[in-house]
C-alpha cells in the first residue's frame, strides 16, 4: 500500500486538475479514488500515465455531463480494416508529433505550442514521405495534437509544482484504439448505415440517436471489433 503522504498528494493534485474541468467535489473524489484503487500495483504508480487517465476521464465526463453518448458495434466486415488502419495511421501520427515536441525541446528549449505544431504537420502532408497521412482526416489530427498539447501542459504544471511526473510517451500501434471527428468526415444515412471517407458501414442501431452530434469516436477494442460513439447535445434524463 502507498504510503499516506504521497496518496495525499495524488490526490491533492487530482482533485485539483478535476477541478479545472469544472467537476464538483464530491465527483471529484469518487473519480480520483476510483483510479487510485484501480492501479495493479500500488508501490510502483506511473504518476503520468495515472494523470494522464484522469485528464481522458475529465474530458468524457465533461461532454457526459451535459450531454448524451451513443454507442453502437459496427458489423463484422472487410471494410473495417480501412477503419483499423486510419487507428494505425493516427498512432503514427501521434508518434511523431510526440518526437517533434521532444527534438524542439531539446534544440530551443522551449515548449512547442500546439498551432505551430498544426501548422507544421499541414507541411508535411503535402510531402510525398508523408502523403498518406491525407487518408486521415484533418480533425483526427487536430484532436491529437490537441490531446498531445494537453498532456504536456499537465506535465509542465507538474514540474513547476515539484510533482513527480514524466512527459507523454510514445504509444504501441496496437495499443492505440481511436481516433475522433467533429463535424465532418462522416455522414449517417438512412436506417443504421453511416457513410466514412467514400465507404458505407453498417451498425447494430438498437436506439435513435437524439440531439446533434457533436463528436464522433471511432474506437476498437482489444478483439479487433470496432464501435461508434457519438456525443451529442441531448441532455441525459434523470430519473
Amino acid at each position: 500500500m502507498i504510503d499516506k503522504p504521497n496518496y495525499i498528494k495524488l490526490f491533492t493534485r487530482s482533485s485539483h486538475l478535476l477541478s479545472l474541468f469544472e467537476i464538483n467535489h464530491q465527483d471529484s473524489i469518487y473519480m480520483t479514488q476510483k483510479l487510485f484503487l484501480r492501479s495493479p500495483c500500488q508501490k510502483a504508480i506511473d504518476f503520468s500515465r495515472w494523470m494522464n487517465g484522469i485528464l481522458d476521464i475529465c474530458i468524457v465526463f465533461c461532454y457526459n455531463h451535459s450531454m448524451k453518448t451513443y454507442s453502437f458495434k459496427l458489423y463484422t466486415s472487410n471494410k473495417n480494416k480501412h477503419l483499423h488502419q486510419q487507428i494505425n495511421l493516427a498512432c503514427e501520427i501521434y508518434n511523431h508529433c510526440i518526437a517533434l515536441h521532444r527534438r524542439y525541446y531539446r534544440l530551443y528549449g522551449k515548449y512547442l505550442h500546439v498551432h505551430g505544431l498544426q501548422k507544421h504537420i499541414t507541411k508535411l502532408k503535402k510531402l510525398s514521405k508523408y502523403g498518406h497521412w491525407k487518408r486521415l482526416n484533418s480533425q483526427a489530427i487536430q484532436d491529437i495534437t490537441q490531446r498531445i498539447d494537453r498532456a504536456y501542459k499537465l506535465f509542465f504544471r507538474n514540474l513547476k509544482a515539484g510533482v513527480r511526473t514524466a512527459p507523454p510517451s510514445f504509444r504501441k500501434r496496437r495499443k492505440y484504439r481511436s481516433f475522433s471527428l467533429k463535424q465532418t468526415g462522416y455522414k449517417l444515412l438512412h436506417g443504421n448505415k453511416i457513410r466514412m471517407g467514400n465507404r458505407v458501414y453498417k451498425y447494430f442501431k438498437s436506439r435513435e440517436i437524439d440531439g446533434n452530434i457533436k463528436l464522433l469516436t471511432v474506437k476498437r477494442d482489444p478483439l479487433g471489433d470496432v464501435y461508434l460513439f457519438f456525443v451529442t447535445d441531448a441532455v441525459e434524463s434523470k430519473e
